[in-house]
């Protein structure tokens, strides 16, 4: 998780902090309407994501200001790393 308080989301202010209750409603949305991936490719992103120097407050993309748990879950999302996306597995 980032540490450094000069570094924010796009769009977003260092209290723009995202609660459990909120992303967990959020996932609940997007098992009913959308797309997903497996559970197990759910881990895997996850896991790069919570590895990943550009994660905000734990749960916040600072390239794209998604919320890297919802972004996860949905099967036509990619990582959005400038350099080149971070979910590449075997």
């Amino acid at each position: 998780m980032l540490t450094d308080p000069d570094r924010f989301c796009r769009g977003c202010s260092s209290e723009a902090v995202a609660t459990e209750v909120k992303i967990q409603q959020l996932l609940a949305e997007v098992e009913l309407q959308g797309s997903v991936v497996t559970e197990e490719l759910y881990r895997k992103r996850l896991d790069t994501c919570f590895e990943c120097s550009s994660l905000l407050h734990g749960h916040t993309c600072i390239h794209c200001g998604c919320l890297v748990a919802v972004r996860a879950k949905l099967s036509e999302k990619d990582c959005p790393h400038p350099t080149a996306s971070k979910w590449k597995f075997d």
